[in-house]
């Protein structure tokens, strides 16, 4: 069924031969050994005889499923193997002043050639973890002992495996061949998805997902307790999970099911996160303490303000996510909750503050509802069309502004960042198109153009609880000029430095994103004509920028962030270490202060990117 289901109803489907076959093998491989430390060389050599032959084998009436349990049963051997050596590594002495390194991402690297070859590289990461321990002054009795259960937990979850779960690997590595935001569920994983995951954490408002051996934060959901707290951050990796005031259960190499299980609980009660930050500085380990399901929805509303610049009042918009309450909708409740109504009240009254112009600030707004979007984009624009979406047999709806006029037509800043997507990319697509105001922001927005639909399975063989869920890409989201919003995203206007520059968190940063692509433009009047301004706001504000005090402390911590994550290998020497943090925390000393001001330069400079343009209009 799975198989079928991507053959005819993916948006790009792809014929099922040997070229599929090679790269699903090798998906399947790395998902299982994302870090080249469990099986050797002469397994993946020895793997090589199905390169070939994995799409003959679903094909068939019956479909032979050799090529997965044979492959997992040797992982679970490997795995065996590798922890009773790491057991071992744990009984001896660890000497943390010697000079050697070790190499945190092997995802490029050679397997290892002899079992000996791949113990030695769990000794160096053994040494690794002790040694993070030592930095946050965690005996070191304590730090063995957690290692010692870490590694009994992954080898009794391994082995404990059973068939529903290695074809929730095996047609996971299949769907993840077609593209990144397709997925297979297994019956007891089916109801924790959601449209950019598998597993949602509905305890803290955080969504997560596994890579290697962490749990990895994919996206803050707005208004809840993560974003409202605002230190767990995108790409954070989380070491442990604690229960109230409760001991930390380490939760590396633990399989995100169980992940998600500690994290969820009794709203009201606390949850303790060990988190290893982003930008790979695993010096600032930290606690973070979170109330679970304190979802207040008014920190999820949007919400505005006046700021005062170059003499001019500047209305800004935050909006977090395109909400919309469905169930009142359907229910033809004129009251019901949507972003686009709020937005709407707050154009309004900006306009009766006599605002001189409006900063829409979607920086981290990661997408929602797309008919909030649309009617979002015609509070800005008279009416016409806004996105267009293509299906895979190339029909194509078009979604208008189905009314007339405009809340707001005057000067107008669409701000975005790395984070805005989707929905996000929607309207600020539209808004450059029709010529409507500025997009400033980092280079590009995240470029995530497509659109998923979920399959339950079961319904399809008349059982609960038997096939699972299918999430299949099925449409692609088109801009009105025709450009695809996929990987390229909605490219600024004025582009400014950004703290996400250099972290992998776009779209075409994932394993076979769809390209981009475009079709006809639809049929639409730009409103105005505003490319013959750019260049001079563009000088204007680069000179602003070189000559800012904040935009200069970001590009130096991007360059000293890019140069940590281009260093292959991390010394295991705990003196080194050390320094290297003491360096660290006397180079940010001084950023601290000027983070405690609170100033939000980024969008101040967007601000005065308006205020030479409405000097421009004089």
């Amino acid at each position: 069924m799975v198989a079928t289901f991507l053959n005819y109803q993916h948006y790009a489907p792809q014929k099922i031969d040997d070229d599929l076959s090679k790269r699903w093998l090798d998906t399947y491989i790395d998902d299982l050994d994302f870090n080249r430390m469990i099986f050797l060389s002469s397994d993946i050599e020895e793997f090589k005889q199905w390169s070939f032959k994995l799409d003959n084998d679903i094909l068939l009436r019956e479909p032979k499923l050799s090529a997965a349990t044979q492959i997992y049963n040797r992982y679970q051997q490997r795995v065996q193997e590798r922890m009773a050596a790491a057991q071992q590594h744990l009984t001896q002495p660890i000497d943390l002043s010697q000079n050697m390194s070790w190499e945190p991402d092997r995802s490029e690297a050679q397997w290892p050639a002899t079992g000996a070859e791949a113990d030695e590289l769990w000794r160096l990461r053994i040494m690794e973890q002790v040694l993070l321990g030592d930095l946050q002054d965690r005996p070191r009795e304590e730090s063995v002992e957690i290692l010692q259960r870490r590694y009994e937990r992954f080898e009794r979850e391994v082995s404990g495996s059973e068939a529903v779960d290695i074809i929730e690997y095996y047609l996971g590595a299949l769907t993840h061949s077609f593209d990144p935001h397709s997925a297979y569920f297994k019956p007891a994983t089916s109801d924790n998805f959601d449209i950019e995951m598998s597993n949602a954490v509905e305890g803290i408002g955080a969504q997560l997902r596994t890579e290697d051996e962490y749990t990895v934060v994919v996206a803050i959901l707005p208004g809840g307790p993560a974003d409202i707290d605002g230190t767990l951050q995108p790409g954070d990796k989380i070491a442990a999970v604690a229960q109230g005031n409760g001991e930390p259960v380490d939760i590396i190499d633990m399989h995100i099911d169980k992940v998600v299980r500690m994290i969820r609980g009794e709203k009201g009660t606390v949850v303790r996160l060990t988190v290893l930050p982003a930008d790979g500085d695993y010096g600032d380990i930290r606690e973070i303490p979170l109330v679970r399901d304190q979802v207040v929805l008014t920190e999820s509303d949007a919400s505005s303000e006046v700021i005062e610049v170059g003499g001019h009042s500047i209305g800004v918009i935050e909006v977090p996510s395109f909400y919309v309450d469905m169930v009142a909708l359907s229910q033809g409740d004129p009251n019901y909750r949507g972003v686009s109504k709020d937005v709407e009240k707050h154009l309004v009254e900006l306009q009766q503050q006599s605002v001189d112009a409006v900063i829409l600030d979607l920086r981290d707004n990661g997408g929602g509802s797309l008919t909030e979007a649309v009617r979002m984009t015609g509070l800005f624009i008279d009416r016409g069309p806004v996105v267009q979406i293509r299906d895979k047999d190339g029909r194509i709806e078009v979604l208008d502004d189905p009314e007339r006029g405009q809340v707001y037509g005057g000067p107008l800043v669409v701000l975005t960042s790395p984070l805005s997507a989707s929905a996000s990319e929607i309207v600020a697509g539209a808004i450059q198109d029709y010529g409507r105001g500025i997009v400033i922001g980092a280079e590009t927005t995240h470029g995530k153009g497509t659109v998923q639909q979920v399959v339950d399975l079961d319904r399809f063989l008349g059982e609960e609880g038997l096939a699972g869920a299918l999430k299949l890409t099925t449409q692609k989201f088109y801009r009105a000029s025709g450009s695809s919003t996929q990987q390229r995203g909605v490219r600024s206007d004025v582009v400014l430095p950004s703290p996400w520059d250099g972290l992998d968190v776009y779209e075409s940063d994932l394993d076979n994103a769809l390209a981009w692509d475009q079709i006809n433009a639809a049929r639409y009047s730009t409103l105005d004509d505003i490319s013959s301004l750019l260049p001079a706001l563009q000088q204007q504000s680069a000179t602003r920028v070189a000559n800012s005090e904040d935009f200069q402390r970001l590009q130096e911590n991007l360059q000293e962030r890019e140069e940590r994550l281009n260093e292959t290998s991390v010394s295991l020497n705990i003196n080194i270490r050390r320094q290297e943090i003491e360096n660290e925390e006397s180079a940010d000393s001084s950023d601290e202060e000027s983070e405690e001001e609170g100033e939000d330069f980024i969008l101040l400079e967007a601000a005065s990117v308006l205020n030479d343009f409405l000097a421009q209009q004089r």
